[in-house]
This record gives structure tokens, C-alpha cells and sequence, in this order.
């Protein structure tokens, strides 16, 4: 059913105002005395859609930013709506964009901003660079942006695809960065260091593994069900519990839902996982992400000999074109094979981390 709307011209400025109703509701003669009375108030100074003009005059670009989200969050997948989020609270709230008023956002602005971000973080600069491109789009098509400052905007940076594996010695200094607690603090305490090791031996995406609940944890069948509203894709991941895994997150509270309370996904760059990876850096390792832990798990579970298909699994990677329907109808196939896998894995990793308390322990001899 159609609408009626009347343009006009205010301050030079071509406008359209929208009559409240649609047809057969509000017939044609109805519409056509609402229009004369609306151009009777344009030709006496009094601009129809001056209220609603100036509330989107008065929008900033972190206002429509999380409209962007808002309005769109029906339609996108849960992970999707929390890594925008996320990156609007790290990368656009406080910078000169954020407070910019929509209609003085300009092109060159956009892109001084882009390019601070990619400055600091290159891959980080095209992810919100995607972002703010959807949020301008979006926001022409609500009538909230006079036009599109990034058209014809490209991304800041080139993308290569990392290949960054942590070696074994750089493994162990992460295990000594995130146990360096004090001892007297409780395991319940430090959700930080549950996260990270997480994130290290089983190999899921870490807004997924942040968010893992214990109503998705199956701890007498060893396994933990990743339901689609929280994955890229939104599809259901069943994942193998290998023992280590299992020990840490019985060692955490159970009081509430979330295995890891208090650790968020929105800030991790600034609350936490900078402290865990300059903390790493300073024990002998390179820089690294929260990304390269999957990577290294991946690349550690096929050196102990697992299948390019079983890792792929692990990964919750689509599956090869013809085993897609099994793949829907059946979650659970090929978990004992993850099983393996993954337990070999964190065999490895813990003969590593013992290695090194080992070593720590060893006092030098004095001659006498």
C-alpha cells in the first residue's frame, strides 16, 4: 500500500515531508488538502519537517553508529551485533569523529580516521572501515545523512593473510604471563587466565569462547555445543572437551551462567588482552593476536597428526561441497576424531608448560 508525500523546497534545500497514513486509509483528496496545507506553511516561513530536521542536525556519528546497530540487529548474527559494538566502543567513541554532527561529517574526516585506525591495528582499519561505510549507507537510506561521505572511499589498507604460529617456547611464556597471580588468589578469580588457555586448546574464535555458558556444556559427554547465534555464519558448533580444558572451567564459579564472568569481548583490547600479550612479550615472545591462539591450536593438532578435515572440523569451518547435509543432520559426527585431536594437543601444550616450571625450578651450583 502506497504513501503520500509532498516535496518542497526550505532555505534553498529540497525536502520531502511523508503524510502520516497509508492508502486506502487516507484517500487522495485527503492527501492532496493535508499537501496545500503543508506548501501554505512552507510560503509563510514555517518549515513542515523543521522538528525532525533538526533532531538529525543534532545525531553525531557515534549516535547514528549505534542506531546502525540497533536498527539492524534483527538481521544480523548475535556475534556480529557484539564485535560492532565492540568496535565502536574501542575504536569510534572518543576519537573527532564520534562527536562530529551528521551533517558536517565529511570525507576527508572519515578517512583521517580510518587511516589513525589502521595505523595502530591495519587489519582492525579495514573491519571498521566496513563498518562505517554500512553506517553512512544505512544512514542516507533513513534520511539521517544528507549524502555519503565515504562514497568512492577505499579501504586503508591491503590485506594479507597471517601465517603467525606461536612457537612452543612462546607458549610456555604465555602460560607463565596469565599464572603469574598471585597464589593465594583463588581459580575463581581469574577468569582472564581461563580465557586465554581456552583459547589455546580448544581453537574457537574468542567472541565465541567469551560467551560460553553452562547451559551449553555438556560435562558428562565432555562437549560443548556453540549454538549458531553466537558464531560467524550462524551455524551450531559441538566441540570435544579435551581434560584440560574440562579442569579449568570446573575450577571457575559456578554461580552465574557465563563460565567466564567478567570477562567482556567489547573492551578486551583495552581491559585485558593487552595486558596479556605485553606481559607474554616481555617474557621473550613476538607480538601475536587473540586469532594466532587458533591458528596455533589448528597448526598443533595437524603436527601431532590430525587430518586436514578433522581440523577443519575443530574449527567449525562449512564443510567440503557433498557432505553439507550430513554436516546439518548430524553435529556430533567426527567428535571422537576431535576428541583426539584435541587432546593430543593439550598433552602437548602441558608437557611444554611443565617443561618450563621445570627449568624454573632449577638453582645454580655455586663451585665451592
Amino acid at each position: 500500500m502506497k504513501t503520500f508525500s509532498v516535496w518542497y523546497r526550505f532555505n534553498g534545500r529540497r525536502r520531502r515531508y511523508t503524510i502520516p497514513g497509508r492508502f486506502p486509509a487516507v484517500d487522495l483528496a485527503e492527501a492532496r488538502e493535508t499537501a496545500r496545507h503543508v506548501l501554505a506553511r512552507v510560503r509563510s516561513g514555517d518549515d513542515p519537517q523543521g522538528a525532525k530536521v533538526g533532531a538529525r542536525q543534532a545525531l553525531t556519528f557515534e549516535d547514528l553508529a549505534h542506531r546502525f546497530v540497533q536498527g539492524r540487529e534483527p538481521n544480523l548474527a548475535s556475534s556480529t551485533a557484539t564485535e560492532y559494538r565492540r568496535m565502536i566502543a574501542c575504536y569510534v567513541h572518543g576519537s573527532p569523529l564520534a562527536g562530529t554532527r551528521a551533517p558536517d561529517i565529511r570525507r576527508a574526516e572519515v578517512k583521517h580516521f580510518l587511516e589513525g585506525v589502521a595505523r595502530r591495528a591495519p587489519v582492525m582499519g579495514n573491519r571498521v572501515y566496513q563498518l562505517v561505510r554500512a553506517v553512512c549507507r544505512w544512514s542516507v537510506r533513513e534520511e539521517l545523512l544528507p549524502s555519503n561521505p565515504c562514497e568512492a572511499l577505499l579501504r586503508p589498507r591491503r590485506e594479507r593473510s597471517r601465517d603467525r604460529v606461536l612457537k612452543d617456547e612462546e607458549i610456555a611464556a604465555l602460560w607463565k604471563a596469565v599464572d603469574g597471580e598471585p597464589p593465594e588468589v583463588p581459580a575463581e578469580s581469574r577468569p582472564v587466565a581461563a580465557v586465554v588457555k581456552t583459547l589455546l586448546l580448544l581453537g574457537q574464535r574468542s567472541s565465541e569462547t567469551i560467551e560460553m555458558r553452562r547451559s551449553d556444556l555438556d560435562l558428562a559427554a565432555r562437549v560443548w555445543t556453540i549454538p549458531g547465534q553466537f558464531r560467524k555464519g550462524g551455524r551450531t558448533h559441538v566441540i570435544p572437551l579435551s581434560s584440560s580444558a574440562l579442569t579449568m572451567i570446573g575450577n571457575l564459579s559456578a554461580k552465574v551462567d557465563r563460565v567466564f564472568e567478567g570477562v567482556s569481548a567489547l573492551n578486551a583490547e583495552r581491559d585485558w588482552w593487552a595486558r596479556v600479550r605485553e606481559k607474554t612479550i616481555s617474557l621473550g615472545a613476538q607480538h601475536f593476536t587473540k586469532h594466532d591462539l587458533r591458528r596455533t591450536c589448528a597448526t598443533g593438532c595437524a603436527r601431532l597428526g590430525a587430518s586436514d578435515f578433522i581440523v577443519s572440523k575443530i574449527l567449525g569451518h562449512a564443510t567440503q561441497p557433498g557432505v553439507q547435509v550430513t554436516q546439518v543432520y548430524n553435529r556430533y559426527s567426527h567428535l571422537n576424531e576431535m576428541a583426539s585431536a584435541l587432546n593430543a594437543w593439550a598433552a602437548h601444550v602441558q608437557t611444554i608448560t611443565a617443561c618450563e616450571n621445570r627449568t624454573a625450578d632449577i638453582l645454580p651450583l655455586r663451585r665451592a
